[in-house]
């Protein structure tokens, strides 16, 4: 576990200190370029630390990481997409008990434009997958099994985004991502339905822009208690 954290103080570190470089270098304007640059160079930085690490314990990369595309399988994908929408619909209740400025905070960091959405949509799901399913959950699966590889990862994976709605849904994210990677043994798999879940956020996110639908849960837009009801119980049961 102390490679772990070494990964995870690292990770945090070249947050700080990439973001404040970078922050210099743009002449202290915060823009999509700047956040694709410091975003992905802390990613590189952590990823390229840990696949040390995972070398010099092991002496071989060959268990971790693995990019099959005989593992690309567009059923489970098409499930775990299927479940990553029903999972939304199930932690709506638990997402609410925190107060709405924190998430509306996050909501105002996101845009649907350039190099924001570049780094959300593509840089994101490759970089964070690599590290948190391609190489941390594939050595706690080594060391610990399957599920405490997934929930572990999962946990970690949550905690970073931050604020107490992502870091619920963060984590109910990565146990499907995470799943779907230890079923397929490919981080495409994983790495696609990442991009697909954050494409859907980012279209979203320009669609609740609008005054109608800004702010509002799912039950407040369905209306009908009893269809929000049926529709919920049916996500759970799929769950």
């Amino acid at each position: 576990m102390g490679d772990l954290f070494a990964v995870i103080g690292l990770f945090l570190l070249s947050n700080l200190l990439i973001g404040f470089l970078v922050g210099i270098a743009f002449g202290g304007r915060i823009d999509g370029l700047m956040t694709f640059f410091s975003y992905t160079a802390s990613f590189a930085v952590t990823i390229a630390f840990a696949l040390m690490l995972t070398r010099q314990r092991t002496g071989s990369l060959r268990r971790v990481m693995h990019f099959s595309f005989q593992g690309l399988n567009p059923t489970l994908i098409l499930w775990g997409v299927i479940l990553m929408l029903a999972m939304n619909v199930v932690i709506e209740p638990l997402i609410e008990l925190f107060p709405k400025e924190w998430y509306e905070w996050i909501e105002s960091q996101i845009s649907s434009e350039g190099w924001a959405a570049l780094t959300a949509v593509l840089m994101a799901p490759v970089c964070e997958e690599i590290l948190f399913r391609g190489i941390i959950q594939d050595s706690l699966t080594v060391k610990r099994g399957p599920i405490s590889g997934i929930l572990i990862a999962s946990a970690i994976f949550g905690a970073i985004h931050g604020i107490p709605q992502q870091v619920v849904a963060g984590f109910f994210l990565g146990l499907i991502i995470g799943y779907l990677y230890w079923r397929t043994r490919s981080l495409w798999s994983a790495i696609i339905l990442h991009g697909i879940n954050n494409a859907l956020a980012t279209f979203m996110n320009l669609f609740d822009s609008e005054e109608a639908l800004a702010g509002r849960s799912l039950s407040e837009i369905i209306g009908d208690p009893i269809r929000y009801r049926l529709l919920y119980a049916g996500c759970a049961v799929l769950l």
